[in-house]
This record gives structure tokens, sequence and C-alpha cells, in this order.
């Protein structure tokens, strides 16, 4: 069928079909991937593909009958309420970090609402199109699912994303750009994920802990950390004395007899707490969280991990496959698709084994 969009997800791999229905994506590296079709008026397919197995595959795409009655139906429905849901879409799928600031979202149109007492489901009719200045990259992301719980705080969206690379203006936007990658990169799930797979934590500058949740009796929440079994000497976020911190060793991360060359089989029971030692959280991120501009103070970025019942495998790349696997919360769920870099992203300080 000509005129599909096919891609490889969080790659900058992408392209669209011929006439014929054909395509091509050509230097792919080795990895699994998830290759996404998407094309109006069908449903988005996907399947996951590993590079370099040579295998055929016959892509059939499923026509959506409700989509082109929703594209008619929806487009009459943009009043005020439909424009301050496109505010907070934004704000809970793009972000409000300093990258967000630099962000646009090219077609809002496309977006429609199903509006509840509690929150509400946001669904598209094309391909969303973001524009991050901040980074250098222009994103489409084809959206599966958005929702947002206002009594649970909760927001859940899944989804594929590929990326095209923006041109600079100039040598200093280039190196602007290479520089707030580089602090993209730095502490974010992908970078975690990278050195767990390569038994790097403390060497890259996280260290972990399991925790205890905890309830009051109005529900409150607090976390206790339970006992570590070792320590990570790492630099100071101020001042020049370095840190001892508590962490686990490995061995209780990751069972390495479920280990092979190429995947990382991860799947923890306890609730994990991870930390990075870097990089002190956002300002932004404390008044938005904690609704106050006094008391700020520099301490790492914190994230938690909690698992469902579903191992979660992860590649050198830093891609891991059953994404419903895990749930983060913390700075891992402020940094949204502002703060994303493709897969085949590679800080040039940094030496990837």
């Amino acid at each position: 069928m000509p005129g599909t969009t096919v891609f490889l997800a969080g790659t900058q791999k992408g392209t669209t079909t011929d006439a014929e229905g054909r395509f091509t994506l050509d230097n792919l590296p080795s990895a699994t991937y998830k290759l996404v079709f998407t094309h109006i008026g069908f449903k988005t397919l996907s399947t996951t593909i590993a590079i370099p197995v040579a295998k055929p595959y016959r892509i059939v795409l499923k026509p959506d009958a409700n989509q082109l009655a929703v594209i008619t139906i929806r487009a009459k429905r943009r009043d005020n309420r439909w424009k301050e849901h496109v505010d907070l879409f934004t704000k809970n799928f793009v972000g409000q970090s300093e990258n967000a600031k630099l962000c646009r979202l090219l077609n809002p149109e496309v977006l429609y609402f199903d509006y509840k007492s509690d929150g509400f489901v946001a669904h598209t009719t094309d391909v969303l199109q973001i524009e991050n200045l901040g980074l250098g990259y222009r994103i489409k992301f084809q959206l599966d699912t958005f929702a947002v719980n206002n009594t649970t705080h909760n927001i859940y969206f899944k989804g594929y994303s590929v990326f095209d690379t923006l041109t600079a203006s100039s040598p200093q936007q280039a190196d602007q750009w290479a520089t707030r990658r580089l602090k993209a990169y730095r502490g974010s799930l992908m970078h975690f994920m990278r050195a767990l797979f390569q038994n790097k934590l403390t060497q890259e500058g996280f260290v972990v802990q399991f925790m205890e949740e905890n309830f009051n009796r109005q529900g409150d929440r607090w976390l206790k950390s339970l006992a570590t079994d070792t320590t990570a000497t790492l630099p100071p976020l101020t001042g020049n004395q370095p840190i001892v911190y508590p962490t686990l060793h490995y061995r209780r991360l990751v069972d390495t007899t479920r280990f092979r060359s190429s995947l990382l089989n991860w799947h923890l029971k306890h609730l994990l707490e991870v930390r990075y030692t870097q990089e002190s959280e956002s300002f932004d991120y404390y008044t938005i969280r904690d609704r106050s501009y006094f008391g700020y103070k520099k301490k790492p970025q914190t994230s938690l991990i909690r698992f469902r019942d579903v191992d979660v495998s992860v590649q050198a790349d830093g891609q891991f496959f059953e994404p419903d696997g895990f749930r983060t919360e913390g700075y891992w769920s402020w940094e949204l698709i502002a703060e994303e870099l493709p897969v085949d992203y590679q800080p040039k300080n940094q030496n990837q084994d």
C-alpha cells in the first residue's frame, strides 16, 4: 500500500512506502527493534525484528473503521475546552523542562479527547509531530495510548517515536545541541540501561537501593530503604569531599545465569530506587513537584522502578522490550518527550563498549 510510514521505533531510521508498497531501510546496526507501520485510516501495526537475521515478512494493515468518522466529527469540537486539554496534554507529554520550553507541537489539530470525571484520555487521527529546538530533533510519535488520572496523579502513555535530525543554523547552535544532548543523556533511563547491561552502574554515577513502601492511616506513602551490601565513593554535587553512597552489588540486581551476550533478562521483586549522583534535580522539577520556590537544595536525580510480573529484556544500546514490564516514578517520570534521544545516540566524551 503506497504512502505508508515505516520506521524503527526510537531511532532515526524511517521512510515511506513507494507506489507498490515497497520500502528499504539501510545501514542498520545489529540489534532488536520494533518495526512500525502507520497509515491514516488503518490501525498501527508493530512487529519485533532482529538485525541481521534474514526473515520474510508479510505485512497486512487492517482498516480502522472508526478513524475517518472520528476525523469528521471531532474536527468540529475544537472549543475552549479542547484548547485547554491540548495544553494539559503538552505539559504531560512533551514535559515542563528547559528543553520542553523549546519544543513545539506542530500539529495539535490531530488530537481529540475523551473527558472523564477524574482526568482525560487523548487520541490522535495522525502521527504527532514535535519540533525540539532544545536538542535539535523533529520527532514523529505514533500515539497508541495516553491517559491522565487526576485522582492518582498518574500519567500513562504508550507509542512509537522516530527522529529526524534538524540542520543547525550555525556552528554555535550545533555545539549547543551537542551540549544539551549530552546533558539529556546523563542520568537518563537510556544511560542507566546501558550501564546496567555493561555492569558499570557506579562507574557511570548510579547508585541503587531496594525500598519498602509503607502507608499511614491517611493513605500517605513513605519509603524505607532496605539494607545494602556495598558502597560507592563518588564525586560530590557541591564541594570537594567525595561522598560514600550505600548501593547494591550487581549480583543482587541481575541474575547472571540468565545473561546472554546480546540480551539481559531483568526482573526484580522489590521497588528499586535509582540515584544519579553526578547531576542534581532540576529547579523546574522541584518547583513543579513541591509547589514551592523556597528550600531548593541540590540533590541527586532520584527515580523509582516498579516492576510488574513480566521480564524486561535489555540490550546494549539501552533499548528494552516489554515496556509495560515496569513503571517509573520520580525524576524519570518528569523527563518526558522533550528529553528523549534516539537509541543510536552516543556521547562523544564517553567510551561505550
